[in-house]
């Protein structure tokens, strides 16, 4: 089973090559407009049948044969939406927020945020808790950093959750950090919610080890 564009669909080898139909019956029921096919095979494609299109008593056969076609089918498109995801995740928060530290420009984080966001984390013994302003103000006043190194892994992606940790070296000329930011996708598009750190040193290099 898998999907041709937005309709979940069965191949011609699964029908026949499974044994539910010969060969002449598959094409009779072609010929006949029973079976509905969205792509022919050949050229190096398989050929896909509607699976709302089957005969009653073929959709029976086709559920005894597959019965777990519809769940692998949810899992399959699952997985490739969130690897889909995670790229998508990686490149903005590259281009947003790393992109804001080593420049020393707040202007491209505050596409990542939203307005809403908490930031929580000590910064030289101190904590600082509140909002996402907090962060905007640091990185303006520290300025951009020729030797500021980062490095992002997504550390886990649900449908509409992600959380991403961000490995900063030589902030400010001085200070390592390891950021979590949390994310959700709001409207079609991922946007950060929080941000907490914890201030360390070596920070890329312990965490390659």
């Amino acid at each position: 089973m898998e999907m041709y564009g937005k309709i979940r669909c069965v191949t011609y080898a699964e029908l026949v090559g499974s044994g539910i139909l010969s060969v002449p019956s598959y094409k009779w029921y072609v010929k006949e407009n029973r079976l509905r096919v969205v792509q022919r095979g050949g050229k190096g494609r398989i050929a896909l049948v509607e699976y709302n299109s089957l005969p009653s008593k073929i959709k029976a056969a086709y559920d005894e044969m597959f019965p777990t076609a519809t769940e692998d089918l949810r899992h399959t498109i699952m997985s490739n939406a969130l690897i889909t995801d995670n790229k998508a995740i990686e490149f903005y928060r590259d281009r947003y927020f790393v992109r804001s530290v080593a420049e020393g420009n707040s202007s491209y984080a505050k596409h990542l945020f939203i307005d809403e966001a908490v930031l929580f984390g000590y910064l030289d013994g101190q904590l600082e808790h509140g909002s996402i302003e907090q962060f905007y103000r640091n990185v303006d006043n520290v300025g951009p950093d020729s030797g500021f190194k980062a490095r992002i892994d997504v550390i886990d992606v649900e449908e509409t959750l992600a959380v991403v940790r961000v490995l900063e070296e030589n902030w400010s000329g001085r200070i390592d950090f390891t950021d979590y930011l949390l994310l959700m996708k709001i409207g079609g598009e991922w946007k950060c919610v929080a941000k907490a750190y914890n201030q360390n040193s070596n920070t890329i290099k312990n965490k390659e080890k």
